[in-house]
């Protein structure tokens, strides 16, 4: 959006002052849609990789830009974690429960064998938030949604038969709130898993 002088206006540093006003909110309105199509894009590289984004038809130049996006250590999770942090609970960050499984979970304490997830609305299909997608490529959203849930359901099996304590969360709940049940599971693990000579006496 830009505007031009009149040729009858002996000055036009009206003009250049619009102008950089209007840039301005330009270049603050693209980065805001930037940064909701980034986080939404680097969700679906997490679960689905590159191939499965491109299949659905993405052109090279998207493409090549969502290349650049990091696929893990997403906004909820950071939340989660910094809570967990400041709680004095320690743990490890996109970690493989089992080693010959090529699944990794987002929160690990692994003395405790404790597993946390946190799931995106979308990607894995959240009952309150999750919205079909529309137009042709809908059967194939779809599809790649479900097939999501399935594997969630495998992964959560093969964990909990690994010994693990699997707890999985959405990613719009409240990090405190989160944080309060990974702490119980976190204690009560660590009570459970104490060897006799370590019960203290009564």
């Amino acid at each position: 959006m830009r505007f031009l002088a009149s040729p009858h206006t002996t000055g036009d540093w009206w003009v250049s002052a619009v102008n950089l006003v209007a840039d301005f909110v330009l270049v603050d309105l693209v980065g805001a849609l930037m940064d909701v199509w980034t986080g939404e894009v680097a969700a679906g590289v997490q679960e689905f990789g590159w191939r499965g984004l491109m299949s659905a038809g993405v052109d090279p130049v998207v493409s090549a830009r969502m290349s650049r996006i990091r696929g893990r250590d997403t906004a909820p999770e950071i939340k989660v974690r910094r809570e967990l942090h400041r709680r004095g609970l320690r743990y490890r960050v996109n970690f493989k429960p089992v080693s010959t499984l090529r699944r990794t979970v987002d929160i690990a304490f692994t003395r405790q064998r404790v597993a946390v997830l946190i799931d995106g609305c979308f990607w894995h299909g959240c009952p309150e938030h999750f919205r079909p997608a529309k137009g042709d490529r809908r059967e194939f959203w779809e599809a790649k949604i479900a097939e999501n849930q399935r594997r969630d359901q495998d992964s959560s099996r093969a964990f909990t038969l690994a010994g693990w304590t699997v707890l999985r969360f959405w990613e719009h709940a409240d990090p405190v709130e989160v944080a309060d049940k990974i702490e119980d599971e976190v204690i009560k693990r660590s009570v459970s898993r104490r060897s006799p000579s370590e019960t203290p006496c009564r």
